[in-house]
């Protein structure tokens, strides 16, 4: 779903609020077999993050691997100037960690509630 249209967290709260009020009833929770504690995935936007763990309190919240990628690119891009060289080498070992770190979670479940962002 693309919620990003002016990625304020009033905007994003009011949205969630909406969404929330019309999945709470027990009848659609019962059909959709939603739990009070869905996990849920976005980017790392401020408002975004802080409006998910305003309005769905009892849910994890992930990070996307795609969206922290894209970051760090980002970053490397136009903050520090990192050569394409370079950051594809940093972004190959990104890659590695990443796909490591999916394996140890599927062979080891972890704690579901995540840290807040600072």
């Amino acid at each position: 779903m693309y919620l990003h249209y002016d990625a304020s967290y009033r905007t994003y709260v009011d949205f969630f609020t909406e969404l929330w009020s019309a999945i709470d009833a027990d009848i659609v929770k019962a059909e959709l077999r939603l739990s009070s504690t869905m996990v849920l995935g976005s980017d790392e936007e401020k408002g975004l993050t802080k409006a998910l763990r305003d309005v769905f309190k009892d849910s994890t919240h992930l990070l996307c691997v795609k969206h922290l990628k894209d970051n760090v690119t980002n970053y490397m891009r136009n903050r520090c100037g990192v050569n394409q060289l370079t950051r594809g080498e940093m972004l190959e070992w990104w890659r590695k960690c990443s796909a490591t770190l999916v394996s140890l979670t599927l062979m080891t479940p972890l704690p579901f509630n995540t840290p807040s962002i600072p």
